[in-house]
This record gives C-alpha cells, sequence and structure tokens, in this order.
C-alpha cells in the first residue's frame, strides 16, 4: 500500500507524519513526530510515536550549530529507520504561501525552488522553513517524490472582483491582492461535508477557528470567498493578532510616532483575545476568567463572537443561502459555549436546536438539529488533507522519475 510522509514546518515547530493511502475517508497513522524549536529547552524537543496507539517516546535535538543542521541530521539518521519498516511512496509538504503562479498541489523539485524562494517575504515565518526543509529532503532523498501543497491554492477560485482591493492597478500588478489562508483546512471541511451530505453542490460557510481564525463561502468544493487577505492578518479576530481594522487607524499611529515594528508586534502578537482581555490569547483561560467577572474578558468573546457572526452573515450573502455551518479548529471543535452561542444566533437562518446534546465521536458530528440548515463540527486533520493531495497528485499525475 503506498505511504505519504506529510512535513508541516512551522516558524517555532516541525510536524511529520507517515500515513497509509487507503480509501478510508481517516487515513491510518503509522508513525508521527514533532518537534518545538521554541521554549526554554536547551535544543529541539522532539517527540515521536509508531502508530496512534503507542506510548509517545521524547529526546533533545542539539542547536549547537542551529536549527538547520539540527534537522539535517535528525532526518538523515530517522528516514534509514522509518523506511526499513514502512518504505515511502511519495513525501507531502504543507507550504503556507503559493502566490498567484501555485494554483493546485504539484511536485517540486529544483526548478520550482528558486520560483518559491522568492514568495518567502509574503509568508517569511512559514514559507522559510518549509523551502528549507523541502530542500533538505531532496537532498537526503532524491529518489523520493516531493508534493507541495499550499494553503493558499483553494482560494484561486474565488472571482476576480472579490479578491480585488480597491487600490491602484499599480499595486495589484505587483500581486497585492487577497490570497486567502488555511485553505488545507477549509477544503478538507468542504469534502467531509460534502460526503456526510451527500450533497456534491452544497452550499458550505467553513470556519476555522484556532490561535488564527478565518472564515469561507465555498459552493460545490469551490471556494467563492474568504475572510483573510493579503496576509493571514485580516479577518476575523483571533489569539493574538487584530483582525480586519481600519487602516487610517495605523496611518494615525505612525503620525504619532509609532514605527513600523513596533506596529507589527501589536497587531501580530498584541491584539485579538490577548490584547482585549489583557490576559491570554487561549481560549479556554478568557472564557475562565470571563466567568470569574472580569469585564475585560467579557468584552473580548463579545468582540471576537461578533467578528464571527458578521463573518457568517458576509458569507451566506455571498453564497445566496447556506445549506452547513461547518467547525473546525481548536476553538471550533472543542468550545462548546461557541457553538450554543452560534446555533441560538443563527435561528434566523433556520438553524434548528438538538433534540439531544451532541454526542461529539468520530470525525465529523451534528450540532444542530436536521433542517434547512445544520451546523457540524469536523475534526481538524491538516496532515490527512495534505497526504489526500498526495494521493490524487499519484493518481492522476504520476511524478517523473528522477
Amino acid at each position: 500500500m503506498p505511504t505519504s510522509l506529510v512535513v508541516n514546518a512551522g516558524s517555532t515547530s516541525h510536524k511529520l507524519a507517515l500515513l497509509e493511502l487507503t480509501f478510508q475517508e481517516r487515513l491510518p497513522c503509522l508513525w508521527q513526530a514533532r518537534i518545538d524549536w521554541g521554549g526554554a529547552q536547551a535544543g529541539g524537543l522532539l517527540r515521536w510515536r509508531w502508530g496512534e496507539e503507542e506510548p509517545w517516546q521524547q529526546a533533545t535535538l542539539s542547536l549547537d550549530h542551529g536549527r538547520r543542521d539540527s534537522l539535517a541530521g535528525w532526518l538523515a539518521r530517522m528516514l534509514p529507520t522509518l523506511t526499513e519498516r514502512f518504505p515511502i511512496t511519495a513525501v507531502g509538504h504543507r507550504i503556507v504561501h503559493g502566490g498567484e503562479r501555485f494554483h493546485q498541489s504539484q511536485w517540486i523539485g529544483q526548478g520550482q525552488l528558486a520560483a518559491l524562494r522568492a514568495l518567502v517575504p509574503l509568508a517569511p515565518l512559514h514559507n522559510k522553513p518549509a523551502l528549507d526543509t523541502i530542500e533538505l529532503l531532496l537532498n537526503l532523498c532524491p529518489h523520493l517524490p516531493q508534493a507541495g501543497v499550499f494553503d493558499t491554492a483553494f482560494h484561486h477560485t474565488i472571482p476576480e472582483a472579490a479578491v480585488t482591493y480597491g487600490l491602484p492597478m499599480a499595486w495589484r500588478q505587483q500581486g497585492i491582492r487577497r490570497y486567502g489562508f488555511h485553505g488545507i483546512s477549509h477544503n478538507h471541511m468542504a469534502r467531509t461535508m460534502a460526503a456526510a451530505t451527500g450533497n456534491p453542490d452544497l452550499r458550505l460557510v467553513s470556519l476555522h477557528l484556532g490561535g488564527g481564525c478565518s472564515a469561507c463561502a465555498i459552493r460545490g468544493l469551490r471556494c467563492q470567498d474568504t475572510s483573510m487577505g493579503f496576509t493571514p492578518l485580516e479577518g476575523l479576530i483571533m489569539g493574538s493578532r487584530c483582525g480586519s481594522v481600519d487602516p487610517a487607524i495605523l496611518l494615525h499611529q505612525l503620525r504619532h510616532g509609532w514605527d513600523l515594528d513596533s506596529l507589527e508586534r501589536v497587531l501580530q502578537h498584541q491584539s485579538g483575545l490577548a490584547g482585549l482581555s489583557g490576559i491570554s490569547e487561549d481560549m479556554r483561560q478568557v472564557r475562565q476568567a470571563a466567568a470569574q467577572g472580569h469585564d475585560q474578558a467579557r468584552l473580548a468573546l463579545d468582540v471576537f463572537f461578533t467578528a464571527l457572526i458578521r463573518a457568517v452573515g458576509s458569507a451566506v450573502a455571498m453564497l445566496q443561502g447556506v445549506d452547513v455551518v461547518a467547525l473546525s479548529g481548536g476553538i471550533g471543535e472543542h468550545d462548546q459555549a461557541l457553538q450554543q452561542d452560534l446555533l441560538a444566533h443563527l435561528h434566523w437562518l433556520g438553524v434548528r436546536p438538538a433534540n439531544q446534546p451532541p454526542q461529539p465521536g468520530g470525525h465529523r458530528w451534528r450540532l444542530s438539529g436536521a433542517g434547512p440548515v445544520e451546523v457540524w463540527v469536523v475534526q481538524a486533520d491538516e496532515e490527512g488533507a495534505i497526504a489526500q493531495e498526495v494521493a490524487r497528485l499519484l493518481e492522476s499525475r504520476p511524478p517523473a522519475a528522477p
């Protein structure tokens, strides 16, 4: 049975998983690992396990010669051990930003790396470690085909009018437009709900709610609009990101002595739930404080929910109706208070209360009662979604021989 090694390289971590490419909705995981590069530890904190039931094992990777060398050394030691037990058919990499050129998942070789390197300034915290890892694996195992799966690719079906800002056309020609992000997650929600409802033309509002938050309007597996824009800063209130604000606020602050680095730090890391509550970017801690009477925490929850409802209304208008609203991500899957608030607020759409409390289980479940519009939860599975894209590539466009 073919397998895919999935690599999700982030700014502070590397997540890897080897998945069996079966015809199951949830692909079996044969091995998984995570390296956390941040924190106070002296090196990279490595955790790994075989399968999904075995206990996690732990080790520390030395950072004496830097993260890249540490990762290269570990990959060189790990790959022979892994492939001895489970031969790898292909590798799938999450790449956050594909710009205007990379519209779909595709095989990546040395020829594509230069074009991808040019996109690093659009997403420096994510694209650079992803491309560094691709280059390492191309050198370590040149016989293995490597696929890039782009978070922005799913949004390339959005109509031109919806991706274009009201800015001079010269700016648009520089690539300044709405790109959208979390596309792998939104695509996964769309495919999951189309299968669950048996409706390939489903009108879906998908809500990815975690540390980063975004909304999508999807019809028939094609994205029609999304809340994130040129960068992941636009749109919904997030853990530490501000979401959409009047750009004149930034001009105002610049005129009053703020510099660009300070502004970026506030917008990216000191806003959202963290900035509003003054407590944390973690929704669980904000809810706990609000329950204890903390006024700022209560306001943070209200602002977060108001932005969410505004985005749902916009998506419904773009779709000219809706069949399903789906939630995913850490907040979307686990915050029962938000789920119940959403059910209550969406009664005007035809959402009906459930006859009995929702029974979370499996990889998707319905929160609302059966009706003209339903609210569902879809368990996030970014690694599985990437592996599914690799499987589609293997079937439709087999890689050229190295």
